[in-house]
């Protein structure tokens, strides 16, 4: 029975036989019944509650049963009751009539006219039955509001009385231990304020209440305004900021569990699992996220004391548990680079929950908040940019040894350029600071390009010296700084200032011994026809990259003007190097052709240009069917084309000044204009059958040597004009 387990349970474990019944079948001996065996016992501990005398404070006199006549006080002992023992027996008894429980608090009907007669008959204060009916109330109290509202109405005459100075001792003895227990139930209110439900029993529930803020919340605060002499005073405010503090990290802790719960030692002892412990985290910010928006909601609602912040409180517990759990997951179950989507989520709602808990911050405060996640992942970023580095680097190395400094290889060096970007972007949205890092491996993976494509054409570099004895040809040792001294070895980054200073200081003897070598090869050596493709081809790919990287930063508002200058460097390094190689194919290419300018002196003053312009035309035919098997890069192929133009150009500039010099007559001049008019021709049909339809203006251009001879000529007859 239900009274002898209450019984049993006033000594702890409850120890119960456990009898189980079976149906027998019938047998030729027996007929079916029912068997009842013992099977054993079940052992518990049985916790029961009473209505009354089971709460914040014991149950005031008159709640229990009537006294005994052994009982002091009693009228057998010859004194009579007081009016005030009178009340509370009265009181009790009318409590135990209603069913006085925590959701059965008024008295009504007959009884309370009874009491209010009772008390007005013998003169029992309003404030002794006010008081001593909340003792009986914070017997059985709940955090709700219907409860906190009749402690709140019967509460306020005691405290005005108070602080007249009009209340008795017994009062004030009977309102101080209540003070107590109120605030102790205030605080309760404050350390589950968001999880206080009207309609639970206790007041409490363990999920999402339906309304927030909880009615009872209201009326708590108004109950510890009342019951703090100052309410914004740094004493009142710390009991108030404790409890908030206690109800954040429960909300944190619950919500830890329901979220992450064995994410972290699954992912410790699966490497698979890693990235679902960082979508249990991202999750876990988004949900106190949307805690700190109900912070804001019950903050705007409810009347708290002036000079408090409930969203500060609790963003401060959120962040810094937070922080504490991203760095313990990093700690322990690092994410391998390039950042997956899901990594990426992570540190964006990371980044989100700092931006509202940074709404709240005050700027009175010496700390800040706790929650950086900059700072948090910055060495993990490094690490991924690192490891970025080193398969880039790889990759560019694997496809250069694999394929030589082919147009093939340089294309998969800026494909490996562009795929070391992924999962970069977010990232590099979100702090533009960081592309600067990735455009130093960008830059590295070039230079390094560079040197390989430097390497291939190292023994070119040489000046070709010849034995006046063996009539052999012979080359010096190779040393660094003799390699160094053509084409631009030197040192793996270098200004493009430098290099370029370096190959204009190359002597016109140096130049023609290795054009001298190269005739072997039409003038370009494979070599170094490779190597202005593959440089020309880097000037074509790389601004797709760079670009790349460039929109995220400014998507992210820009990270300055240093953003960028590496990438002008190693462009400037690059061109550096391709005008050093131009200018070796040029003069090679140059050398293996026919001198327009010796065709011009031996020619007669009065010869058609065709026969003297003859040889240099043929030798443009026959230099572009080269051009196109060596050079596939049109871009490259053109800029040999243009220094071939030039440098025949400046033949017939020389001439034409130096018959300025003899004085002589104008037909040789009107010969190397009209020489030259047919060499540009051709140079310029040359050209537009390289690039089709990509062909510009710029392309047609005649090049300085030209325009200078179209400038003396043009001179010369408007002096001609103004002579006649």
């Amino acid at each position: 029975a239900l009274d002898e387990l209450c019984r049993l349970s006033d000594k702890g474990v409850v120890e119960l036989d456990l009898m189980l019944t079976a149906d027998v079948p019938a047998t030729a001996e027996r007929e079916a019944h029912v068997r009842t065996y013992e099977k054993g016992t079940v052992k518990l501990t049985a916790v029961f509650e009473a209505a009354v005398g089971a709460g914040l404070m014991s149950a005031p006199p008159g709640a229990g049963t009537a006294p005994g006549r052994d009982t002091q006080g009693w009228a057998e002992a010859n004194a009579a009751l007081t009016p005030q023992a009178a009340y509370d027996f009265s009181l009790g008894a009318a409590l135990r009539a209603i069913g006085f429980t925590r959701r059965r608090l008024r008295v009504h009907g007959n009884w309370e006219l009874l009491l209010k007669e009772l008390a007005e008959g013998h003169n029992v204060t309003t404030t002794y039955t006010s008081l001593r009916y909340i003792q009986h109330m914070l017997a059985v109290a709940t955090p709700t509001a219907d409860c906190l509202s009749m402690i709140r109405d019967h509460l306020r005459e005691a405290l005005r009385r108070q602080v007249d100075g009009s209340l008795g001792s017994v009062e004030s003895q009977m309102l101080n231990s209540i003070r107590v227990a109120v605030m102790t139930l205030v605080c309760v209110c404050f350390q589950h304020y968001k999880s206080l439900d009207e309609s639970e029993f206790r007041g409490i529930t363990e999920s999402m209440p339906p309304i927030v803020p909880a009615p009872a919340l209201s009326v708590s605060l108004e109950l510890f305004k009342a019951l703090q002499r100052d309410p914004s005073s740094s004493a009142s405010l710390e009991i108030m900021t404790k409890e908030i503090i206690s109800a954040a990290r429960a909300c944190f802790k619950k919500n830890r569990a329901v979220l992450i719960g064995d994410a972290r030692t699954l992912a410790v002892n699966n490497k698979d699992l890693v990235t679902q412990l960082y979508v249990c985290i991202g999750n876990l910010c988004v949900t106190l996220r949307h805690e700190l928006d109900t912070d804001r909601t019950i903050m705007e609602t409810c009347s708290f004391p002036s000079g408090f912040s409930l969203p500060l409180l609790s963003a401060d517990v959120y962040c810094s548990e937070v922080a504490a759990t991203l760095q313990d997951a990093l700690d322990t179950c690092p994410p391998s680079g390039p950042p997956s989507s899901d990594i990426l989520d992570c540190i964006d709602r990371s980044c989100d929950l700092q931006a509202s808990a940074s709404l709240e911050e005050d700027q009175t405060r010496a700390s800040t908040l706790k929650l950086n996640t900059r700072h948090i992942f910055q060495p993990h970023i490094d690490g991924w940019i690192e490891s970025s580095r080193k398969r880039l680097e790889a990759r560019c190395s694997a496809a250069l040894n694999s394929k030589g400094v082919s147009g093939n290889a340089i294309d998969d060096a800026y494909a490996a350029m562009d795929q070391s970007l992924e999962g970069f972007e977010r990232i590099v949205t979100r702090w533009p600071d960081q592309a600067m890092a990735l455009e130093e491996i960008l830059v590295g993976a070039e230079r390094l390009i560079i040197h390989k494509i430097a390497e291939t054409v190292e023994h070119l570099h040489v000046g070709i010296q010849k034995d006046d004895e063996a009539g052999t040809i012979v080359k010096p040792p190779l040393s660094r700084k003799g390699a160094a001294q053509w084409m631009n070895i030197g040192r793996m980054k270098e200004g493009a200032a430098s290099i370029a200073k370096r190959t204009a200081q190359v002597s016109n003897a140096v130049s023609k011994r290795f054009a001298m070598h190269d005739r072997a090869h039409g003038g370009m050596p494979p070599e170094l026809a490779a190597a202005l493709n593959a440089l020309k081809s880097m000037e074509i790919l790389r601004p797709d990259v760079g670009a790349r990287l460039m929109e995220w930063a400014n998507n992210g508002g820009g990270a300055g003007p240093e953003l960028g200058r590496r990438m002008s460097e190693a462009l400037g390094e690059l061109r550096a190097h391709y005008s050093g190689y131009l200018r070796r194919a040029v003069a090679g290419v140059y050398s293996c052709g026919p001198s327009l300018r010796s065709k011009l002196r031996d020619a007669d003053a009065k010869q058609d240009v065709e026969p003297v312009v003859a040889p240099v035309v043929t030798y443009i035919e026959s230099i572009k069917s080269t051009l196109e098997r060596k050079l596939p890069q049109r871009r490259a192929k053109v800029g040999v084309l243009r220094g071939l133009w030039d440098s025949i150009g400046a033949e017939a500039l020389a001439f034409y000044e130096e018959d300025l010099r003899t004085n002589s007559t104008w037909h040789r001049r009107v010969l190397a204009s009209a020489a030259i008019d047919i060499v540009s021709e051709n140079f310029s049909q040359v050209i537009r059958e390289s690039l089709g339809h990509d062909v510009q203006d710029k392309d047609l251009e005649a090049p300085t040597s030209i325009a200078k001879l179209q400038a003396f000529n043009s001179s010369t007859a408007r002096d001609s004009v103004q002579l006649y």
